[in-house]
């Protein structure tokens, strides 16, 4: 319990930056896949799509992860 206590805030929030950023990433690339075929969804849209993706990928077990 203790160890938790003295954690360093700045790798944490680093860590959760670096996951969020991916998430991001993977949204203006669905973004711009979608664009070359003429679809038009709002890049946010995308960016939650991509981070339900990312929940149902890790806490998923087998091939639907």
């Amino acid at each position: 319990m203790g160890y938790v206590r003295k954690a360093a805030i700045a790798p944490i929030l680093a860590g959760a930056l670096l996951c969020w950023f991916t998430v991001l990433i993977a949204g203006l690339r669905w973004h711009r896949l979608l664009k070359a075929f003429e679809i038009r969804i709002p890049l946010f849209a995308l960016v939650c799509i991509a981070q339900i993706g990312q929940f149902f990928l890790m806490f998923l077990p087998g091939p639907a992860g």
